[in-house]
């Protein structure tokens, strides 16, 4: 069964910002599987240059934006997440030392609810989102600390870059 549309029509704007969210964040996520599957298949060389290469497009947004301290950065990446991504985070510090907490994650709801990674690819993609934080630390010369939450009422995660 085929249907023809006989007219031109213009598609209406009817996502919600949640839905919207949602949908960017699985395709991100689904976007970096597929990259990082595939540069596994031309050797560790090919993943540490994809890595590289994302983690630096990533500081250079920072940078652009301004994002010279710690307590900055947390800002930073607090700001972009829960627009894009429907995140909840908390922010504290100050110029030598900031700490962001996610109280809710939109990609880790991405990888559980849409993509439905089970709980070794989700532990994996914690083990390749904590180096990505390091390397993002190391581009401002920071240090970071990742920590996981434990139970429900931990943050899911909390990251610490420290000048």
């Amino acid at each position: 069964m085929t249907t023809a549309a006989i007219q031109k029509t213009t598609v209406p704007q009817t996502w919600t910002v949640t839905k919207i969210q949602e949908e960017v964040s699985a395709a991100m996520l689904r976007s970096c599987l597929t990259s990082s599957k595939l540069a596994e298949k031309f050797g560790p060389e090919a993943v540490t240059e994809l890595n590289h290469a994302m983690t630096t497009m990533k500081a250079d947004y920072y940078k652009a934006h301004g994002v010279k301290t710690p307590i900055e950065l947390v800002k930073a990446m607090a700001e972009f997440e829960t627009n894009v991504y429907g995140s909840k985070m908390v922010v504290f510090g100050d110029d030598q030392h900031a700490t962001v907490e996610y109280e809710v994650c939109g990609c880790y709801n991405a990888i559980v609810n849409t993509l439905k990674l089970g709980q070794t690819e989700q532990e994996a993609m914690g083990k390749k989102w904590s180096a990505s934080v390091e390397a993002l630390a190391k581009q401002f010369n920071f240090k970071s600390e990742v920590k996981f939450g434990t139970c429900a009422t931990e943050p899911k995660s909390t990251i610490t870059f420290t000048k």
